[in-house]
């Protein structure tokens, strides 16, 4: 947007918007929107309100919304959508302010970012089976187990609608939804 004063851009143009209106206009259901950013919940871009207002008018027809940029293993509803965040396949980012050590100093120096996150031993992936007849959604889920400090462990606060240990894990649960 016009007044973005840096950091990580969170927010959907007006071409998107409209993009967005028209597909779910001209679409049969049901529908899946896929996003990199939350559109709903914590984290989600900057102009959620207004995603939101689009997708209700559509309801009907969207199954759920799904992405991946906050790293979380998160599900929220609202209206009759659901909105699946899923849960990064290595890591949980917790910034400058919180920088240490997970793995030995040559594997830091190779890989100077790692510091920056508290990785999961093993990769996180899911499998979403779905049943729109239903509106049904199955999600396999995954665990893995931290490599040195959790966020909590190393003193990042989360989101306040967000649980240390629920959402924010190294773990994909596995779960059924109906719409």
């Amino acid at each position: 947007p016009a007044d973005h004063k840096g950091g990580y851009p969170s927010h959907l143009g007006k071409a998107q918007l409209d993009w967005l209106g028209e597909q779910l206009e001209k679409l049969d259901g049901p529908i899946v929107v896929i996003s990199h950013q939350g559109l709903a919940g914590p984290w989600s871009v900057d102009n959620a309100a207004e995603v939101q207002k689009i997708l209700k008018q559509h309801q009907d027809k969207i199954l759920m919304t799904l992405n991946g940029h906050n790293h979380i293993d998160h599900i929220m509803k609202i209206g009759s959508i659901i909105n699946f965040h899923v849960n990064s396949a290595a890591y949980q980012w917790v910034g400058g302010n919180f920088r240490h050590k997970s793995y030995p100093d040559e594997i830091h120096a190779k890989f100077p970012y790692i510091e920056y996150t508290c990785p999961y031993k093993d990769s996180l992936y899911t499998t979403l089976t779905i049943d729109p007849a239903a509106g049904r959604i199955g999600i396999k889920g995954k665990l893995s187990e931290w490599v040195g400090k959790s966020p909590v462990d190393v003193g990042k606060k989360m989101h306040p609608d967000l649980k240390d240990g629920n959402e924010v894990a190294p773990h994909i649960r596995t779960r059924t939804l109906k719409r």
